[in-house]
This record gives C-alpha cells, structure tokens and sequence, in this order.
C-alpha cells in the first residue's frame, strides 16, 4: 500500500490546464495570442510533467497511457515549430494550438473513466486509530508483547 499525494494530482491537472490558457490569434491581423516563447514555455513543462505522470508507478495508468502519448507527440510537433522559428516574438495562432487543445480533450475524458476504475481511497479516522499511524506502525494496535510471542505475524500486521 502506498500513499497517495493529492497535491501532486493537483499540480499534473493545473499543468494540463495551462494549455487551456494560451492564448492564440484568430488570424493574421488579430494581436492578441502568445508569443511564440511564452507558449514554448507552458507546453515544455506540461510535456514534462505528463511525461513523469504517465510513468509514476503511484497511478497504475492503463487506459489513457495512448491517449496520453498522443497528446505528448501533438505538444512536440508544435515545440519542434517554435524551436525552428528564428522569431520568438511571434503569435500562435489557432492552427498551432487547436490540435494540442483537442488531443488534451481526449486525454482527459480517458483519464477520467480511468480514474473511475483506480482504487484510489481517503481512509478516515476511526475512533481513536490514527490512519497514518495505523499504515505505518500497524503494530502498535497489539498487545507490546506480540512480537516475541508471535515474531513471523509482525509483517503482516504491518
């Protein structure tokens, strides 16, 4: 049994949603989208944090693993772009993102009805017992004399 770090799904769903937030031009006249580098920024640390999210052993991922990687290959094409581009200055427009966008969709549908299926549990507190001394000192809850008496039970109690 492991435990679970809430925080750490926390900051892979605000990676994700940071796409969401870049900005791009409708057309060639229209000023308002990401520079070329600001979007660079945002999809390389998204890219990088899927990446160690789709391999953290904590989330047995099945399911979405495709998806994910489909939408880590999108992200690249348009990194390798920027990376090519001599102007960094230069706006996204919708062409660039809307593929990243809607691989994102995709992507999380799937995890979601994945994560549906994982056992992901918050165990609380019951009476007296404190969980995460229960979790990692299951010992404790036995009479002080259970290992000697009974020496072999000790990693099962754990």
């Amino acid at each position: 049994m492991r435990k679970s770090d809430g925080y750490y799904l926390y900051q892979v769903g605000a990676a994700l949603q940071n796409i969401r937030g870049i900005k791009f031009n409708w057309s060639e006249d229209d000023t308002r989208g990401a520079s070329f580098q600001d979007a660079f920024v945002v999809l390389r640390n998204t890219k990088d944090t899927l990446q160690k999210f789709l391999k953290n052993e904590s989330y047995p991922l099945k399911t979405c693993l495709k998806k994910g990687q489909e939408l880590i290959d999108t992200m690249d094409r348009v990194i390798r772009k920027i990376e090519q581009d001599a102007d960094k200055n230069k706006l996204v427009n919708f062409s660039e993102i809307w593929p990243i966008v809607e691989a994102l969709d995709v992507f999380e549908a799937v995890l979601s009805s994945e994560f549906n299926l994982l056992d992901l549990y918050v165990i609380t507190k019951k009476g007296n017992y404190d969980t995460s001394g229960m979790m990692t000192n299951g010992e404790d809850c036995f009479p002080k004399d259970l290992p000697q008496k009974v020496p072999e039970c000790i990693p099962d109690v754990r």
